[in-house]
């Protein structure tokens, strides 16, 4: 982070004159330092700060306290994602012109996504208080929910005491050696996959496929990779030390254990089981360790409020406002898309 002179020196004469004009009401400052040191002097004097604070609405007093809570970084879609609108011009301000950029009151406070070093201080006895965001939930989920095709019913699929007894009931048929791996995808064959099939305490979400494969069922193969990748299943399918602990105490711990290192582990991408996703395997694609993605996940599920139901789009909103978001691909630009057409189906922002 850069000083208030720091963060003015690299703009042009007439741009910092902008901000004279906004502060003083009219410039009489010919020369660029001059103007700078205006600027300067209005914003690090406690009492003709006051006043500019005093001329911000309510929206941009918000914003200039949350950057500061963030200590001094404006993160403009967290912001919006909060608020639902980020600090601009009165109506009557606006320029007609709408190439002309003319500064406002909030963008005396932050520059170039920062508040300045030496303003920060200042601001300690102005700003508002934190308004920490929790996700709004429901205590009862409705019977039917809203689709493109109209109402339809919503199917709840209790997981938490299944998971449980189906991840002993994997690790007690790897302890069998009852089931084998594909030596081409390193995945489930069908034949083991319809016998962990059968062990399932409630099936799987979907019908039981004619034709088993990793691409028609959903629990077997999440409870595969998770066991491997949380250090409970070797490699080439054997019970580690730690798997073959849990598996005879069911201790919290181990399991807790081996949950935090599936969350780092980079062994699978659950994005390969969209089957709506192209562009994976694209010679252009490169994406982000999928750990990285997971932690913040599972971070922000932990901030979350128990016994609600929370929708997903509340959930991605919290992601935000938490900073919990994250990148998918590497680069500027998307090879991902949705659909048979790249065209309209684009996976960008």
């Amino acid at each position: 982070m850069s000083t208030l002179d720091e963060k003015l020196q690299p703009w042009t004469s007439d741009r910092i004159n902008d901000y004279v004009r906004l502060l003083y009401g009219r410039s009489t400052w010919q020369r660029k330092q001059d103007r700078i040191d205006a600027v300067c002097r209005y914003l690090l004097e406690p009492a003709t700060l006051a006043d500019v604070w005093g001329r911000l609405d309510e929206l941009s007093r918000r914003a200039v306290s949350t950057a500061f809570h963030n200590g001094g970084e404006w993160d403009e879609s967290a912001f919006i994602a909060h608020y639902g609108a980020r600090p601009t011009a009165p109506a009557d301000e606006k320029s007609i012109f709408s190439f002309y950029w003319r500064p406002i009151l909030f963008d005396l406070f932050v520059f170039d996504g920062e508040i300045p070093d030496d303003l920060l201080p200042h601001l300690e006895a102005l700003v508002l208080p934190r308004d920490p965001f929790q996700p709004e939930g429901l205590d009862e989920l409705p019977a039917e929910h809203q689709t493109w095709h109209g109402l339809e019913p919503l199917t709840q699929a209790w997981t938490e005491q299944t998971g449980r007894a189906d991840l002993l009931a994997y690790l007690h048929l790897v302890e069998q050696q009852g089931l084998s791996w594909s030596r081409s995808n390193d995945q489930l064959t069908g034949t083991s996959l319809r016998k962990l099939y059968a062990h399932l305490s409630a099936a799987d979400y979907y019908d039981e496929p004619a034709k088993m494969s990793v691409s028609q069922v959903i629990r077997p193969v999440g409870l595969d990779q998770f066991a491997r990748s949380a250090g409970l299943v070797t490699s080439y399918g054997v019970l580690t030390p730690a798997g073959r602990q849990f598996l005879q105490t069911q201790d919290p711990e181990l399991f807790l254990t081996a949950f935090e290192e599936w969350t780092t582990s980079n062994h699978f991408d659950e994005l390969t089981r969209i089957t709506q996703l192209r562009g994976l395997k694209g010679r252009a694609t490169r994406l982000t360790k999928p750990g990285s993605r997971r932690e913040k996940i599972i971070e922000a599920l932990s901030w979350c409020p128990t016994g609600v139901w929370i929708r997903c789009q509340e959930f991605f909103r919290a992601v935000k406002i938490w900073q919990f978001d994250f990148e998918v691909e590497q680069g500027d630009w998307s090879n991902l898309y949705v659909g048979s057409y790249r065209d309209y189906g684009e996976m960008m922002g």
